[in-house]
């Protein structure tokens, strides 16, 4: 039978804990734990949701490079945030009104 989303997120943070970093897997090997012939939208919805309650992202790039990927949101937190020097010289100067 196979996974529930909740099961699949349980087993991608199982697998995160155990590798002690981000990761990403094929399409195909993501069918494979999860135990899914067909990967529907719905089910990767699902699937990040739950990760997202227990602070890990999936990362979708199935369309361009056939994986997903599974990393903490504290790692993100660490990058670099950009600085209100770099916001200014990239902010967009002519807005319109709207109607």
């Amino acid at each position: 039978m196979a996974k529930t989303a909740r099961e699949m997120a349980d087993s991608l943070i199982e697998i995160y804990s155990s590798l002690k970093k981000r990761y990403y897997c094929s399409k195909e090997d993501f069918k494979k734990i999860a135990g899914k012939e067909v990967l529907k939208e719905a089910f990767l919805w699902e699937v990040d949701s739950n990760l997202r309650e227990d602070g890990y992202l999936l990362i979708d790039i199935r369309k361009e490079k056939e994986v997903v990927a599974v990393i903490k949101m504290k790692t993100i937190m660490k990058w670099q945030e950009l600085s209100q020097d770099i916001i200014e010289d990239y902010e967009f100067d002519d807005w319109e009104e709207e109607d």
